[in-house]
């Protein structure tokens, strides 16, 4: 009885431990993927701004 009991804690935190890794994975996969929206947008203005600015070198 006390090895199925053993067994049973034992499962209980592997699966505690797994949901926290789960945890970590999705909160990093967000922080990448707001990175990453970050990164397109910037990438999106730079040129615009650099376009805006060629004007005002002719201005």
């Amino acid at each position: 009885m006390r090895a199925i009991e053993g067994l049973t804690k034992h499962v209980q935190e592997l699966d505690a431990q797994i949901a926290r890794l789960i945890n970590k994975v999705d909160n990093v996969d967000a922080s990448h993927i707001m990175g990453k929206q970050v990164e397109a947008h910037d990438e999106v203005e730079a040129p615009a701004k650099q376009h805006y600015t060629e004007k005002d070198k002719y201005a």
